[in-house]
């Protein structure tokens, strides 16, 4: 019976042996390398997460500067439009009273009539130049960004007055 009992705590020994050598139980040297590979990927997705949130942050700020580029562009066109069509507003004028003659010189033989932009008027001129004998053009406002439909027609002081449905008016002599 010794014998026996020597056998089975031999055999629990080597059983004991075998189950510690066996183990899955993790090193601490394969410990500490885990939690640095988890740290190291925390670091990595907070630093993503970051960058998103920044470049979300960028793209609203581009947003609201440009509904303010919008809203700024759409105000000056107005007020350049205000501008443009006042030969016609005010003291109940019409386009006839934009004939008053040349109010300011653009270039040599081109004027433009009360509130009429050289820039306009350089157009219209540019336009009435490739179509001389044209009794209508249509020329471009930078002021308005809008095309506008003019009339043209001999001018007694000499020369050639367009004049758009504005009022806006061109002498080119």
């Amino acid at each position: 019976m010794r014998s026996s009992a020597a056998l089975v705590a031999v055999l629990a020994g080597v059983t004991l042996l075998s189950t510690a050598a066996c183990s899955s139980s993790p090193s601490a040297q394969e410990l500490e390398q885990a939690r640095e590979a988890g740290a190291s990927q925390a670091r990595e997705e907070a630093a993503r997460e970051a960058e998103v949130e920044r470049l979300r942050e960028k793209v609203e700020d581009l947003k609201q500067q440009s509904q303010a580029d919008r809203a700024k562009a759409r105000k000056a066109a107005e007020r350049a439009e205000k501008a443009e069509n006042q030969a016609t507003s005010g003291s109940g004028s019409s386009n006839s009273g934009a004939l008053s003659g040349p109010e300011t010189q653009c270039a040599d033989n081109v004027y433009a009539g009360a509130k009429t932009s050289c820039s306009f008027a350089m157009n219209v001129a540019g336009e009435y130049g490739s179509n001389p004998d044209a009794a209508s053009i249509s020329a471009y406002s930078p002021v308005t960004e809008q095309s506008y439909t003019l009339s043209c027609s001999g001018y007694a002081g000499g020369g050639t007055v367009c004049i758009s449905n504005t009022g806006a008016s061109i002498y080119i002599l």
